[in-house]
């Protein structure tokens, strides 16, 4: 019974991060929405991509990569309550579900914790965010939220390459801007 409940642990899990793995996150995610519905609740999903992983790869090394990986997944694990689930998704992508949180609380209290934290544990390590809600009175599919979620981070991800492409001059005015939908690249 022991070794069972082990080895079904250790399916759920990345061995790299210590997070939960993809395959879990279609199952968590639904288990959520459906509490979340008869609680009447809001949930959150934000989705995470580290900026310019490959490069880290190419120039740094797989290992140096590696430990960009552990390390976030190391930061995702302090920073998030008992009751949120934290998976990687794949690849330099992750996904935190968190429920009876709307997208403000998300983006004012997880993701500046998630940058103060990031801003120590790995210095010039950017992400680009992406955050999606839902409920509390409709409720997307699992499949739909983490969509809208993903593309919102693309979204943010563009952006972000075209204010770098734009010179330090255009940086510097957008950095000034107020933009109320805008999300965050969190780290520096």
């Amino acid at each position: 019974m022991i070794r069972t409940r082990q080895l079904e642990e250790l399916s759920r899990t990345d061995p790299l991060t210590g997070l939960l793995n993809r395959r879990y996150l279609d199952e968590t995610l639904t288990r959520v929405l459906r509490s979340a519905q008869r609680r009447h609740e809001k949930v959150t999903l934000v989705y995470l991509d580290i900026d310019d992983f490959k490069q880290i790869n190419d120039s740094q090394g797989h290992q140096q990569g590696d430990e960009v990986l552990r390390r976030l997944g190391e930061v995702i694990n302090r920073i998030t309550r008992v009751e949120d689930g934290s998976f990687r998704y794949g690849g330099d992508e992750f996904c935190i579900v968190l429920p009876n949180c709307d997208r403000k609380q998300a983006e004012g209290v997880f993701l500046i914790r998630l940058s103060e934290e990031l801003a120590t544990a790995l210095p010039g390590v950017t992400l680009s965010v992406g955050c999606s809600e839902t409920g509390p009175d409709d409720f997307m599919p699992p499949e739909e939220l983490l969509g809208k979620a993903d593309q919102c981070m693309y979204e943010m991800k563009q952006r972000h390459r075209m204010d770098l492409a734009a010179g330090p001059s255009k940086l510097a005015d957008k950095t000034d801007e107020k933009a109320s939908e805008e999300q965050p690249v969190v780290g520096r």
